[in-house]
C-alpha cells in the first residue's frame, strides 16, 4: 500500500488527474487535500470543490449524513479551505447547520437538503433562523427531499416533464410510485440520469414499470443515461442503449 502511495504521489499532475476524477469528489479532497503541494493545488481545482454531495446512502435507502469523523474534518478545515470555489451543496438535514453555518460561502448558489422532514421544510422558509439569510441572499437553486410525503393520486394532472442532470439513487423508489399517482397523465417527458446497481432502465422497465399504469399516455419523450457501478469503476450507458430496447408505443 505503501508503495502504491509513493508510485501515486509521484505521478505526473495530467495522471494524477485523470486518477483523481474516478474518485468522488469527498473522497478526493478528504484523502488528498494537504498531502503535499502537488496533490493540494489539484485537489483545490474547481471539478472537485464547485459542486459537493455531503451524504452516503444508508442501508435503507434513505440518506443520511457523513460519517462523524469524515464530517467534523470537512466542517472544521476543508470546507473553510474551499469556501469560495464551492456553488452547490448537498446535505442530510442532520448536518445542515454544521456545514452551512461552518463557513461562508460568498459562491454558493445550489442547495440540496435530503432526508428532511416536511414541519422543518417549511420553517426554513417562514421563521428567522441562523439560515434564512443564506436562503434569502444566496440560494438561487434549491432541491429538497422530504422524508414523508402525501400519496394522493394526481388525476387532474395532464402533462408533466422531470429533468435532472445530477444522478439520482432512487428511481425506481420515488420516481416511478410518482408516475403511477399521475393516473390520467397523457404527455411524459422524462429527463434523468439513473444510478444502476441491480435493475436497469430500458425499454422493458419503462413500458411494465411506467407505462401500463399510465393508460392515457400517448406521448413519451425520454433521454435517460444510466451510470453503473461495478468493481468501484463507474460506467455511463447512453440514452440510445434504452432507446434501441424499446419499441411497440
Amino acid at each position: 500500500m505503501e508503495g502504491s502511495l509513493l508510485t501515486l504521489i509521484d505521478s505526473p499532475d495530467e495522471a494524477l488527474l485523470l486518477i483523481l476524477k474516478n474518485l468522488d469528489n469527498i473522497e478526493v479532497l478528504y484523502l488528498f487535500i494537504d498531502l503535499n503541494k502537488s496533490f493540494n493545488k489539484l485537489v483545490h481545482d474547481s471539478i472537485f470543490t464547485n459542486h459537493l454531495t455531503m451524504i452516503r446512502c444508508s442501508s435503507n435507502d434513505s440518506f443520511d449524513r457523513l460519517d462523524d469523523h469524515i464530517h467534523d474534518r470537512f466542517c472544521s478545515q476543508i470546507l473553510p479551505s474551499i469556501h469560495h470555489n464551492i456553488k452547490w451543496l448537498d446535505v442530510a438535514c442532520s448536518s445542515m447547520e454544521d456545514v452551512l453555518l461552518c463557513t461562508s460561502y460568498p459562491n454558493l448558489s445550489g442547495l440540496g437538503l435530503h432526508n428532511i422532514e416536511k414541519n422543518i421544510a417549511l420553517c426554513l422558509f417562514t421563521e428567522e433562523t441562523p439560515l434564512t439569510r443564506i436562503f434569502q441572499d444566496k440560494i438561487s437553486s434549491l432541491a429538497i427531499g422530504v422524508v414523508r410525503c402525501e400519496r394522493l393520486k394526481l388525476p387532474k394532472l395532464k402533462a408533466f416533464s422531470l429533468y435532472s442532470d445530477r444522478p439520482t439513487f432512487q428511481y425506481n423508489e420515488l420516481i416511478v410510485p410518482l408516475l403511477h399517482r399521475m393516473v390520467n397523465l397523457e404527455e411524459l417527458d422524462l429527463h434523468l440520469v439513473v444510478h444502476c446497481e441491480k435493475r436497469f432502465v430500458d425499454g422493458y422497465n419503462l413500458k411494465y414499470n411506467i407505462i401500463n399504469h399510465l393508460f392515457q399516455l400517448n406521448k413519451l419523450l425520454f433521454n435517460i443515461r444510466l451510470c453503473l457501478y461495478l468493481n468501484d469503476q463507474v460506467y455511463s450507458l447512453p440514452n440510445e442503449d434504452c432507446q434501441h430496447s424499446f419499441n411497440d408505443f
